[in-house]
């Protein structure tokens, strides 16, 4: 994303940086993804998995090269490019379902790798306006496969997996969390541990008669990852999130509703056809607006109200940085017609 013109303690940004990678700054005032590198920042390049970046400020993000032939493959051709997710793009709508349904769409390795791959495509592909994820089969997703055990059994860690900050659980919430348009989950059925947490890193979630949460992680001796406290405490509050995490109970769809885990609550059948009409009701307005709100609503989140005022000042520059959008807006208001945006 972008520094406001505002921030002290960062330089201009490395536009060949920009060109080759996308930056992930975790922390509690910049929870979002970076279009540039600041030149001031120190990547330590990892080969084929994501860098620690070190910024000014004492913060650390996730330097993801982009794939070598991200410009040439077509997006809509799932099969070359996922393993496990069927991928389609319905009217600037991504669908990524998650299709492991034998085991409740549970993460392995390379679905893992997978959602990562996602994260990056949707993020790149200014067709894509928004993003539904949701489950194949009874399931939305049971957290991580324990059935397969650790990629590579019991060979040894290489230098950097030691050195690993986040591990493949961090590099999960902060993919999904730092793309930076509207993402929803439709929550089909069971959502587990790390499946939770994913679902959690959405912007929204929709559910139906079949949506289960558990956080699990207490129950197999764990403290949450994935990112759940940071969701969770954010979604339902303090007190709620302890509740669901030290009793690691089942949260039924009715619940879900009524605690705020879930924003829209259907019949049976309609989770996703749900889903996808909430992303028609988002993507019909000027997308560069819509990416820019959300930069700003992530940003704002733990912001004191200065700060966010800076910082919606300058959401207001790249808001309206699509001239043709802006225009299309006064034009439509003032022939009393539907606009029809572009992103240009």
């Amino acid at each position: 994303m972008w520094w406001p013109t505002s921030s002290a303690g960062h330089g201009r940004a490395d536009r060949a940086a920009e060109a080759a990678a996308t930056v992930r700054q975790p922390g509690t005032r910049r929870h979002h993804a970076l279009l540039a590198l600041p030149r001031a920042a120190v990547a330590l390049s990892l080969p084929g998995a994501p860098a620690v970046v070190r910024f000014p400020d004492g913060s650390s993000g996730l330097l993801t090269p982009r794939a070598a032939n991200c410009e040439d493959a077509s997006v809509g051709d799932s099969r070359s490019t996922y393993a496990h997710i069927r991928f389609e793009v319905r009217d600037r709508v991504a669908v990524a379902t998650l299709d492991r349904p034998e085991v409740l769409n549970a993460l392995d390795a390379e679905l893992r790798d997978d959602i990562l791959r996602l994260a990056d495509d949707v993020r790149n592909d200014d067709e894509i306006r928004a993003l539904v994820v949701t489950g194949e089969g009874r399931g939305f997703c049971s957290g991580a496969d324990l059935s397969r055990g650790r990629p590579g059994g019991e060979r040894e860690l290489s230098q950097n997996e030691r050195l690993d900050e986040w591990g493949w659980v961090g590099r999960q919430a902060l993919a999904l969390h730092g793309i930076d348009k509207p993402t929803i989950a439709a929550v089909n059925g069971v959502a587990v541990g790390a499946g939770m947490s994913l679902a959690l890193a959405c912007d929204l979630r929709v559910g139906g008669p079949a949506t289960r949460f558990r956080t699990m992680f207490a129950e197999r001796s764990l403290s949450p990852d994935s990112g759940m406290s940071y969701f969770l405490t954010r979604i339902l509050g303090y007190s709620r999130a302890c509740d669901l995490v030290f009793t690691s109970r089942d949260v039924g769809a009715e619940e879900a509703f009524r605690l705020g885990l879930l924003d829209r609550l259907v019949g049976g059948d309609e989770v996703l056809d749900a889903a996808l009409t909430l992303a028609a009701q988002i993507i019909r307005w000027p997308p560069l607006a819509v990416r820019s709100a959300k930069r700003v609503l992530q940003h704002n989140v733990d912001a004191v109200l200065t700060e966010s005022l800076r910082y919606e000042s300058a959401g207001l520059e790249f808001a309206r940085r699509a001239p043709g959008d802006v225009a299309e807006s006064a034009a439509s208001f003032r022939e009393r017609r539907a606009p029809d945006f572009t992103g240009r």
